[in-house]
């Protein structure tokens, strides 16, 4: 290929690149892309404006084939080149760590920060599971002291949640139960069988009938029936529920039908009372407080009413012995409560000095129960239950139950 000749010198030689460079592109350091057509040849500088448009074809001298070289030497120093990314270095000589590079010319990825601190991405799907440790505890939703205590009334409208445990609350008796006699463990239960199924919530009552009322709340109501109705209180023949506020009377009064089981009864003589035709109510329902409200103590005269004399009371503690309740110190805490009230069962264990007995349960993945029926002196021997869908109890006769004294 013949070489073009240079064309003569009309003027000074200027560094076109020089003049094009923009100001403050270098980075760290870094040297800007170098155009094709390097700053080290030296051409002189047109004399007049020579740039021809884009498209422009044929030039028609050396000096127009000078100009166009001009102009893509010009563009090609006018567009900023990108800049290659570079690691930071690890250590500087002085042992001294640069701070990471804030620049736009380095944007700082989520991966690129995670190398500069050492660590590797961490898997996401890890993410959705329930962290124990971040999970709500009853005392982070108490009431702070000195709060008004709230008012609790199950057939207000719109109807509220039961107040929890640990809330200082005044429970009223609307037709039922306050929740210091009869709790459910769940607030909400669905309709639907098919959503309660899919749900897999479980479900169960705590009854506790001699509890003590707080202060503000009324005891519950006292019905005798060893007089008037010395046959005992109503009851339905098929489940055996006692008379509340659901039975609901008709005929006359002559029949009632369960609020339980929906069985219809007939009435016993001695609880046959006329219905009022406004409210459909009994007469009687002002003087009949186990139609009013859903706790009554009953007191009845006959022996025919109970089956055999009353025993003892029998008390079960079931503890958790999982590893993160001896962890978080439950355990502990539950097992110095036990020993507290067994050392001192006279005073805090009802019925202790009539003879009432204790049972001790524990669990993990398994039941594990106790038998006491040992020498004194000799530790209680530990049977387990591994099948916790269908339980059984493995100790029979008098091995359950101990005395209070037995179990320390």
């Amino acid at each position: 290929t013949p070489s073009i000749p240079p064309p003569p010198s009309t003027g000074p030689a200027v560094d076109h690149h020089a003049q094009h460079t923009t100001p403050g592109h270098m980075v760290h350091g870094h040297q800007p892309h170098q155009s094709m057509y390097s700053s080290s040849v030296m051409r002189p500088a047109p004399t007049t404006n020579t740039f021809l448009p884009p498209g422009t074809q044929n030039p028609s001298s050396m000096q127009d084939i000078s100009s166009q070289m001009d102009q893509m030497s010009l563009r090609s120093s006018i567009q900023p080149s990108q800049p290659q990314q570079y690691p930071p270095p690890q250590m500087s000589p002085m042992g001294f760590q640069p701070p990471p590079l804030a620049s736009p010319a380095f944007p700082q990825t989520p991966q690129l920060m995670q190398q500069q601190q050492g660590t590797a991405p961490q898997d996401q799907s890890g993410a959705s599971k329930l962290n124990p440790s971040a999970m709500p505890r009853p005392c982070a939703l108490e009431s702070l002291p000195g709060a008004p205590r709230t008012l609790y009334q199950r057939h207000s409208a719109p109807p509220g949640a039961p107040p929890l445990t640990n809330t200082d609350y005044i429970g009223i008796d609307e037709g039922s139960a306050i929740p210091r006699f009869m709790r459910v463990t769940t607030g909400c239960i669905g309709k639907q069988s098919a959503l309660q199924i899919k749900s897999g919530i479980p479900f169960g009552a705590l009854s506790s009938p001699f509890s003590d009322v707080a202060p503000g709340e009324y005891q519950p109501r006292v019905v005798d029936m060893r007089t008037e109705y010395g046959g005992g209180p109503l009851r339905c023949i098929r489940c055996k529920g006692y008379a509340n506020p659901g039975f609901r009377f008709m005929n006359g009064g002559q029949k009632f039908v369960c609020n339980i089981c929906h069985h219809t009864n007939d009435t016993p003589p001695n609880h046959v009372c006329s219905i009022d035709p406004g409210t459909g109510l009994r007469t009687d329902i002002a003087i009949r407080p186990e139609f009013q409200f859903g706790s009554v103590d009953y007191l009845v005269g006959s022996e025919d009413y109970r089956i055999r004399k009353p025993r003892p009371a029998s008390y079960v503690f079931i503890l958790d012995v999982s590893a993160m309740s001896i962890e978080s110190g439950f355990f502990q805490a539950s097992l110095s409560t036990l020993k507290f009230l067994f050392e001192n069962a006279s005073q805090l264990i009802p019925g202790a000095d009539a003879g009432a007995t204790v049972s001790v349960i524990t669990y993990d993945r398994a039941l594990h129960f106790y038998d006491c029926r040992v020498e004194e002196g000799m530790h209680a021997k530990m049977l387990y239950v591994a099948d916790v869908d269908e339980p059984f109890v493995p100790i029979g006769g008098d091995g359950f139950f101990f005395s209070p004294k037995q179990a320390l």
